[in-house]
């Protein structure tokens, strides 16, 4: 049985996201083959969904795109340690918005 993936990179799972896409395989199944090897580092259906709406648009990069105020990194992050602060920045948007309502 293979062992789940305790280290990863974002840049590596866009690149299964698309290599799955690229099988034709569709986002919800796609994040369900990528749910029991990343578990909790596995990107959200959101997260997976709008990567396969980029390939299908014709994107074939999956490193990150360039945006105005994007800090500039020597590299990519080497753990999944940064897909936990991501989920808990995810969180905290969420909570002060449903806080303004």
């Amino acid at each position: 049985m293979a062992a789940p993936l305790n280290t990863c990179t974002m840049i590596e799972q866009r690149g299964v996201v698309r290599f799955l896409w690229a099988k034709g395989m569709a986002a919800k199944d796609i994040h369900k083959e990528m749910l029991p090897m990343y578990g909790e580092h596995c990107p959200s259906r959101q997260a997976i969904h709008n990567s396969v709406q980029k390939f299908s648009e014709g994107r074939t990069s999956i490193e990150d795109e360039h945006r105005v105020g994007q800090p500039t990194y020597s590299g990519a992050p080497s753990s999944c340690n940064w897909c936990s602060v991501f989920t808990v920045m995810r969180i905290l948007i969420i909570a002060r918005h449903n806080k303004t309502r």
